[in-house]
């Protein structure tokens, strides 16, 4: 009789167990999926802490915060009279307090930022497409030397890969799901992406891009939802808003006058060549002898997908999503371009091949596999590569200036 009550007991255990996966399975999934996220953006941590003459700045900046020095101002742009959002600050001040000045509590806050973003693009995935294109692309986010990248830069740009994929979901959600609360969403997005990266005032251009492209997606909304979405936005930049007030609108004024000037030939097909093959190598396939060729390859499918009527809106908005990263460069005649000027553009690459490999799910398993396999070869290989030693030089120019090695000098000296 014991023996039986408890088989029974562990049989019901067991089923219980069961029903609590299965009603959770995608609670459980996406989490064990920010789980890798974390784990690969934690690998070399905190050896690979870099902090240069930028970082230095802004623990100064921060620090200033904490003793009362309020900023209603970020570090300068490359355009004089112009600056990035103060949000960042504010944001770093708690880890510089509750550490007593480490860096290190900062640069780890920017880890586990960055790996949140697996939670947007599975919405965004999921949103556009189903469910499964939304694991595929939290699973190739989180894999993403891109990604990674994004998280060991102790920057303000990186925390835009957040703001960034916000903007697109709520325009995904306003577009492709009806929901009017999708406005606000987008709103914020786009003003915590001009705190976090002023250049990123080109999703300006994107916003009005889509609702002319989607004009016919487009309802009537509620006024109140489109007041409360104005407000939040509003919020978002206000620092801006009173900054110009305070300085007598020196920004707009340099606006201006930079749009006036605008005009200096650049070679923009090479940008948008450049830029689209660090896209793919950065993401899905890295090995120089083929990275052109898989770009053309996936040029060559998207076209085949797009002669779909129920994929070609969705298809369209990634393609906008990807593309509108360029923006920045078009008039960029640098032979090296700044990196993350197209901060979050690279999510919606992942989005694209994930939906990729959906469709060849259906068709060939074995295809679909190999295409899983080649991404996490690729980037755990450059993952393996740089990522000890700090951010790629294309991101910060000083390469080589770890926090850890610094620590050692002072303590030497």
């Amino acid at each position: 009789m014991v023996i039986l009550s408890a088989r029974k007991w562990s049989q019901a255990l067991k089923n219980d167990i069961l029903i609590t996966v299965r009603k959770y399975k995608t609670a459980i999934l996406i989490f064990g999926i920010f789980l890798l996220a974390l784990l690969l953006r934690f690998l070399y941590f905190p050896q690979n802490i870099y902090f240069g003459f930028d970082q230095a700045r802004d623990a100064f900046a921060t620090l200033g915060i904490l003793k009362g020095d309020l900023k209603i101002v970020g570090p300068p742009t490359g355009v004089e009279g112009l600056f990035h959002g103060p949000l960042y600050y504010y944001l770093y001040a708690p880890f510089y307090f509750l550490s007593k000045g480490d860096p290190a509590y900062a640069a780890g806050f920017l880890r586990v930022a960055n790996a949140l973003g697996v939670f947007l693009i599975f919405l965004v995935g999921k949103t556009i497409f189903d469910k499964k294109v939304g694991f595929l692309a939290a699973f190739f986010f989180a894999i993403s030397f891109e990604q990674t990248q994004y998280a060991l830069y102790f920057n303000h740009p990186s925390l835009a890969v957040l703001s960034v994929t916000l903007f697109y979901l709520g325009a995904a959600l306003l577009f492709f799901k009806k929901n009017q609360w999708g406005l606000l969403l987008s709103l914020l997005g786009l003003g915590l992406s001009l705190q976090f990266e002023f250049v990123l005032i080109y999703l300006i251009l994107i916003l009005v891009i889509l609702a002319i492209v989607f004009r016919k997606l487009i309802f009537k909304m509620e006024l109140k939802i489109m007041l409360i979405s104005l407000l939040g936005f509003l919020i978002t930049v206000s620092s801006f808003i009173l900054a110009e007030v305070i300085f007598n609108f020196r920004a707009l004024t340099n606006l201006t006058s930079i749009a006036g000037g605008v005009g200096a030939r650049a070679d923009i097909l090479n940008n948008i060549y450049l830029l689209l093959n660090r896209f793919v190598s950065d993401n899905i396939f890295s090995y120089d002898f083929g990275v052109t060729w898989a770009l053309i390859l996936s040029v060559v499918v998207f076209l085949v997908f797009l002669k779909n009527q129920n994929y070609r809106p969705k298809l369209i908005f990634l393609l906008i999503w990807i593309l509108g990263g360029i923006i920045p460069y078009i008039n960029n005649r640098s032979q090296t371009p700044l990196y993350y000027y197209s901060v979050g553009a690279g999510v919606g690459l992942l989005v694209l091949y994930s939906f990729f490999i959906g469709k060849a799910w259906e068709k060939a398993k074995v295809l679909a596999l190999v295409l899983v396999l080649i991404p996490v070869v690729s980037n755990l290989s450059l993952i393996r590569q740089n990522n000890p030693g700090g951010v790629i030089p294309t991101i910060n120019v000083q390469s080589g200036m770890l926090l850890s090695d610094e620590k050692q000098a002072v303590d030497y000296i």
